[in-house]
């Protein structure tokens, strides 16, 4: 038997008091509703506001799902074993959308297993505003199916809001 994993670990820093008490009420609620919408839910919700749930088209039926420790005025998010990026980047997006507008925010994400097993290791990159809520998850899928259709140069690929444009070489053709 093998244990896969989902790892990330990075921190919000130079944290306001006010800060520090949105964070603190955000990550109280301990959620695990199994399709049932409480009240400890809705309320979580609000706190992180419509924009971020329509942007992850999560629901909130297990919160918070991944680890975190704040130390003076620094959180670090993190998960040891198996955390819920989703919830991360709903949880960053709301924070910044509440309290930093103009930063941006990245984290990055290894899957892995306890095994050497074929196609068990990867990972994502995730790039957060107050305003969007951007994955890598796909990429590589969406440009293997680009090449697989016999595109060559210039061939454009999408995900999420933005758009990509691969630019194929020859072997020694370099600009």
């Amino acid at each position: 038997m093998a244990d896969n994993y989902t790892q990330f670990s990075f921190t919000l820093e130079e944290l306001t008091k006010a800060e520090i008490k949105w964070i603190k009420k955000v990550l109280s609620y301990s959620i695990d509703v199994m399709g049932d919408v409480t009240d400890d839910a809705v309320e979580l919700a609000k706190l992180l506001n419509t924009k971020a749930n329509k942007v992850t088209g999560e629901s909130l039926e297990y919160w918070p799902e991944f680890e975190w420790e704040l130390e003076k005025d620094t959180i670090r998010i993190y998960a040891t074993e198996s955390g819920n990026e989703v919830n991360v980047a709903a949880f960053v997006h709301a924070f910044l959308f509440n309290f930093r507008p103009k930063e941006i925010v990245t984290f990055g994400v290894a899957y892995t297993c306890s095994k050497m097993r074929a196609d068990e290791f990867g990972g994502q990159e995730w790039v957060i505003t107050a305003h969007d809520i951007i994955s890598t998850g796909g990429i590589a899928h969406n440009i293997y199916e680009a090449l697989a259709r016999g595109h060559t140069k210039d061939t454009k690929v999408s995900f999420s809001s933005i758009d990509l444009t691969i630019h194929k070489f020859k072997r020694g053709e370099r600009k």
